[in-house]
């Protein structure tokens, strides 16, 4: 397999996406798996007829050669299926390892908004993968676990004094990215 990473392109959304012949990543996964669920819900494309749509549209020839070996296997799975058994087969066999180490990695000396990016990266890039995606709650219960000792002695106090408004203001903040974006900003000002 090539050291360059694979890319993903898709000239619009009524155009299935295209992964270029590379280096698979769980990032290059996430995208082209987002970008194929726009095109199948922009084409009306039903649901047993997922993978068939999207079955040509690898570039690489290892990739390729596996589905039209496996066609038949592969185009009778639901999308989410066949994405996971791409994850298995091009992945190195420790990918399962890497994201777990870039999601349970502590803040640390990083800022907030570098730290929680790469986060909620990894977890949107395993999102196919059910079992180890976690919903925007989770992860901000997470994330809190993990932050900073500083920071999250200032959060705490934030979150609960008249200063934040109201008790447990932060912990209000409905929108992972908003709440995101006002926990950076502590950090920013500690």
């Amino acid at each position: 397999m090539p050291n360059t990473a694979a890319t993903v392109s898709q000239a619009s959304p009524g155009h299935p996406p295209i992964m270029s012949i590379g280096r698979i990543t769980m990032e290059n996964i996430a995208k082209f798996t987002s970008c194929a669920k726009r095109y199948f819900i922009y084409k009306s494309v039903v649901a047993d007829s997922h993978v068939s749509h999207i079955s040509f549209c690898f570039d690489d020839p290892h990739v390729a050669a596996w589905i039209e070996t496996n066609n038949a296997t592969l185009t009778a799975l639901s999308f989410d299926a066949f994405i996971l058994r791409l994850h298995v087969k091009f992945l190195s066999a420790t990918w399962f390892l890497e994201y777990g180490r870039c999601i349970t990695v502590p803040q640390r000396d990083s800022p907030f908004s570098d730290w929680s990016a790469a986060k909620r990266q990894a977890n949107q890039a395993v999102a196919s993968v059910a079992n180890l995606f976690m919903d925007d709650a989770h992860l901000r219960v997470f994330m809190r676990i993990l932050m900073h000792e500083d920071l999250l002695a200032v959060y705490n106090a934030k979150n609960t004094s008249a200063e934040g408004g109201q008790s447990g203001s932060l912990d209000n903040i409905v929108s992972l990215d908003d709440w995101c974006t006002a926990v950076g900003h502590i950090d920013e000002g500690r």
